[in-house]
């Protein structure tokens, strides 16, 4: 073999290489090659198609939540509002009750007030009046005492 000879057969060997080379890329190309640009572009509007209706559905599931929500706060809003009235009429009752019970009282201490009052009067008056015949009956009585001692001085005269 010449050099010539020598340098075909390595040509040789190169081209049959990459001849086999690109025939078992072209191959595996083929059974592995992603479809083609529509299909995967009609397989991404799928996929896109689904996760919208997806995110539909959460928004769905969120409103209706949201709703209920809003019907239990409502709800609760108005047992508040009908238990803070009651309470208020209670209040209220109540305050008439404490109001009315004070007046009573108050005119209850108006009355013994009034009673004491007459009744340290009619006492005093009493007293007035056993005092006055006590100093009257003493009064006689030194009136006597110096009647007699008038007498006597008379008498002595």
């Amino acid at each position: 073999m010449t050099g010539m000879e020598e340098k075909r057969g390595v040509l040789g060997k190169i081209i049959a290489a990459l001849s086999l080379g690109a025939l078992i890329g072209g191959i595996t190309g083929v059974l592995f090659a992603p479809k083609a640009g529509k299909e995967t572009r009609e397989d991404l509007a799928k996929k896109a198609a689904g996760t919208e209706e997806a995110l539909k559905e959460k928004v769905d599931e969120l409103k209706g939540k949201a709703a209920e929500l809003q019907k239990k706060a409502a709800e609760v809003k108005k047992n508040a509002t009908d238990q803070a009235a009651h309470l208020q009429g209670d209040i209220t009752e109540i305050s008439g009750k404490v109001k009315d019970g004070m007046g009573k009282a108050v005119d209850r201490m108006k009355d013994t007030v009034a009673k004491g009052k007459d009744i340290l009067a009619e006492k005093r008056a009493d007293f007035g009046m056993k005092a006055a015949e006590e100093v009257k009956k003493a009064v006689s009585s030194e009136d006597a005492k110096d009647n007699e001692s008038s007498a006597e001085e008379a008498g002595d005269s």
